[in-house]
């Protein structure tokens, strides 16, 4: 039969999953977060610039639940370096992290979520591995282009960890006595790329059933019709030495789906087959959660064939899910039927083809529909120099982001080539993709029964304020009462509220463009009378982050032969900043004339001193450049040699190397121990200067102080009056929205004294924030630098109606 669509006579089990689905769907509407960088790599002290784009996972709109991102640098030793909090409007967010002198060479990954997203699997995460090197690269770079001749590979054979990794999917996902499977397999090498393989499938006996070879990115497949009184292994060489890998366990029971799409065809043959009848089965096709098919099997035979057409399937991933007579999915296969036919279509245009070096460049850029109609969108653009900045042959942009990886597990290889390859080589592996790395975005157990759970994490569309009023004195029994927050400084604010049966209470949607001074106040209601008592404590609910649990790479080696030219440039660059700067660390004063007389009261240092003697370490915020700019204390603290700061503000902590582990120090408020929390609360604005103490000056503090001794003083005038809890109120320090710092760009129209320094820029121009209005049309200016060479411009964005573009450029400068 062939059909786009099918409305069945008794389809009250249709009706019903298609109404649970649609019930999840609309209660946890999912997002999808993207990030384009400026480049795909970087050297230290240089700054990465990006532009966060989150969209609705269903249709791919810029209207997305949330309204706060965050997005982390994790360092090679898995550690978060730095957060940005970004404020996500229709057009996205703009963020930057600026990689400073000190941070080592290696593998970063860049990881970006919302709390919303939290509620779901951490596939979901945006993540992207970032190499950074340093100038030290350049030495490995040199030993690998030595290299001028080509060396047999060899590797030692280890039993518990192969060499290769082949893993097998049986399409549907099970193997079922009797009946023939399709079968996808994938073969990866230790860095998880794709290897080519060819081996053959033998059985318990060592006869060969059949043989199998992978095409592209070590992805393949082959028929398998298994018996259960069977097992099959994949046997394959590698060097000479065979290697086996198991296949999956054969069921006596079960169904199996078929589908087989071909470019060529304007249909798509799927078959439901089962040992069993498949009448009153349903097949319901969907596409992130929203039903586009929906299929009751007829007749009485253990098998369904129907030829659908591909004009009922959408363009992008589509799930095809069989659900047995009672309801139970059964089995379900993940299918590229189309190509999207309505993406926008984005010009670009140099006002020339070839430049002169520090000249004006005038891009214009037209975007247009499907219909070739002007639309609305957003976009950032980066331009580099095309011999310095590679990027990777099939990267990762917004288009195969939304439309292929966003939905599927795993690291998908080179994902833009499935775009720009509409072949029937490409095609077939885009159907390979989808035997080997198929993944739902929910679970049909969750979507079919009655109640659907109930989110744990709230979508933001501000930042929120939480915590539990307790008893002071016994912080394990809650307190129900009145809570209030009040903001201070010029964005002061004043809201109030009552705790909830747990003492627990929420203010939430807090638009803090800065960093934000907070004071919460909290009141338990005591008697009949309901009178107010100030006797509690406030447990605050600060912000902390998902564990780290995925690693992309950590080592450089992939990338160093690409970025020779890159270094060698980095090199130029590091020497002229040395010739015309001033080294960063090195802070030039006007010569002054310092007049005083001493003050009555002692100085404070010297107070301190006599407490416990001469510190090891003592940072002086007013000696120190942008000290009080500092998100926190342990922010500064990074400046301690000795001193190892985890975690991110505001949820970081600090121990001091030399005790024969990693235990966390002792901090001190003005004389008084405190926890992390407390000093993470401390505007730096508050802070005179910190003393770490290590070996004997800690032992007076006993086996408190054995991992040694963070000492906080804050500007309380003679005498360091020490702070003292205040019952039932609690005053810290909030992080605001990150506002990125602007891309230089120079112009030389106007002649500068600071126009003499040569100009090799790495990243010639970065726009983050490129609109497409009611015309479709959209212009950008900048000057070329001292560097003659080819540049490529890299364009990626989404219109309002959730269509993703990407469009490349090139011109010379001669």
């Amino acid at each position: 039969m062939t059909l786009a669509f099918q409305a069945p006579h008794d389809d009250t089990l249709a009706r019903k999953i298609v109404k649970q689905l649609a019930a999840y769907t609309n209660t946890f509407r999912q997002e999808k977060l993207y990030l384009h960088f400026d480049k795909p790599y970087y050297s230290v002290g240089e700054t990465m610039w990006f532009k966060t784009y989150l969209v609705d996972a269903t249709t791919h709109h810029p209207e997305a639940l949330s309204r706060l991102a965050y997005v982390e640098l994790i360092g090679p030793d898995n550690a978060i370096v730095e957060r940005r909090n970004l404020e996500i409007t229709e057009s996205g967010g703009i963020g930057d992290f600026l990689l400073g002198d000190s941070l080592p060479a290696g593998s970063y990954t860049v990881r970006a979520y919302t709390n919303w997203m939290r509620n779901f699997d951490e596939e979901y995460f945006f993540r992207q591995t970032i190499p950074v090197v340093s100038i030290d690269s350049t030495k490995v770079v040199e030993r690998i282009r030595s290299e001028n001749r080509v060396e047999q590979e060899s590797f030692v054979y280890n039993q518990d960890q192969p060499p290769i990794d082949l893993q097998f999917f049986p399409e549907g996902g099970e193997l079922v006595d009797g009946l023939a499977s399709m079968v996808g397999f994938k073969a990866t090498g230790p860095d998880g790329q794709g290897l080519a393989v060819q081996g053959r499938i033998i059985d318990q006996n060592q006869q060969t059933i059949t043989t199998f070879e992978s095409h592209k990115f070590g992805m393949g497949r082959f028929v398998l019709k298994p018996s259960s009184s069977h097992t099959y292994q994949a046997i394959v060489e590698l060097a000479g030495i065979p290697l086996t890998f198991p296949l999956p366990e054969v069921q006596e029971q079960g169904y199996i789906i078929r589908a087989t799409p071909s470019l060529q065809s304007d249909k798509v043959r799927v078959t439901v087959q089962s040992k069993e009848s498949v009448k009153d089965g349903v097949l319901i096709g969907h596409q992130r959660g929203t039903t586009f098919m929906s299929l009751i099997m007829e007749g009485d035979q253990p098998y369904f064939v129907m030829n659908v057409s591909k004009s009922a399937f959408p363009g992008g991933i589509c799930h095809l899910t069989f659900f047995d007579r009672t309801g139970t999915p059964r089995c379900e296969r993940l299918l590229f039927a189309n190509y999207p036919s309505d993406l926008p279509e984005l010009a670009v245009k140099a006002d020339q083809s070839t430049y002169s070096t520090r000249e004006e460049v005038t891009l214009s850029m037209m975007l247009q529909d499907s219909t070739q109609q002007p639309s609305l969108g957003y976009a950032s653009l980066t331009i580099t120099n095309a011999s310095q900045v590679t990027y990777s042959e099939g990267a990762n942009t917004i288009m195969s982001h939304l439309l292929l990886t966003s939905d599927l597990r795993g690291v998908v290889e080179q994902p833009q080539y499935y775009f720009n390859e509409r072949t029937d080589q490409a095609y077939e592996a885009l159907d390979n993709l989808m035997l080997t790395q198929g993944w739902r975005r929910f679970r049909w157990g969750e979507v079919l029964q009655d109640s659907l759970p109930v989110p744990e994490y709230m979508a933001e569309r501000g930042f929120q304020i939480k915590g539990q009023m307790v008893r002071y004195y016994n912080r394990d029994q809650p307190e129900n009462g009145q809570v209030s927050m009040m903001v201070v400084g010029d964005s002061f604010a004043f809201a109030e509220g009552e705790t909830n049966e747990s003492g627990e209470f929420a203010f939430v949607d807090n638009q803090f463009q800065d960093t934000t001074e907070v004071v919460i106040q909290a009141r338990r209601v005591k008697g009949k009378k309901e009178k107010l008592k100030k006797d509690v404590y406030i447990n605050l609910e600060l912000f902390s982050p998902p564990p780290i649990t995925h690693r992309l790479s950590s080592g450089l080696s992939p990338w160093l032969p690409m970025m020779g030219d890159y270094l060698e440039q980095q090199q130029k660059i590091n020497q002229i900043d040395q010739a015309y700067n001033f080294d960063q660390k090195t802070i030039v004063l006007d010569e002054v004339e310092v007049k005083g007389r001493k003050d009555d009261f002692d100085n404070p240092f010297r107070q301190a001193d006599q407490f416990y003697g001469e510190p090891s370490n003592r940072l002086i915020l007013d000696s120190i450049p942008g000290g009080t700019s500092a998100l926190s204390v342990f922010d500064l603290l990074r400046r301690v040699p000795g001193v190892q700061v985890y975690g991110a503000f505001p949820n970081q902590m600090a121990s001091i190397r030399g005790f024969g582990g990693q235990s966390e120090a002792l901090y001190l408020l003005d004389g008084i121990p405190v926890d992390a929390t407390m000093i993470n609360t401390i505007s730096t604005n508050d802070v005179y200067y910190v003393d770490v103490l290590r070996g004997a000056s800690a032992t007076m503090y006993g086996s408190r102080g054995g991992s040694g001794v963070i000492a906080v003083y804050t500007r309380r005038g003679p005498g360091m009056e020490s702070v003292t809890e205040r019952l039932g109120i609690i005053n810290y320090t909030h992080p605001g929205y990150y506002h990125a710092r602007e891309f230089y760009v120079p112009h030389y129209d106007v002649k500068k004294p600071e126009h003499v320094k040569p100009d090799f820029r790495s990243t010639l121009y970065w726009e983050p924030s490129v609109v497409f209005g009611e015309d479709g049309r959209a212009l950008v200016s900048f000057y070329t630098s001292d560097e003659k060479a080819e540049y490529q411009v890299q364009v990626e964005g989404v219109t309002t109606n959730g269509q993703p573009f990407t469009q490349q450029h090139s011109f010379v400068v001669k």
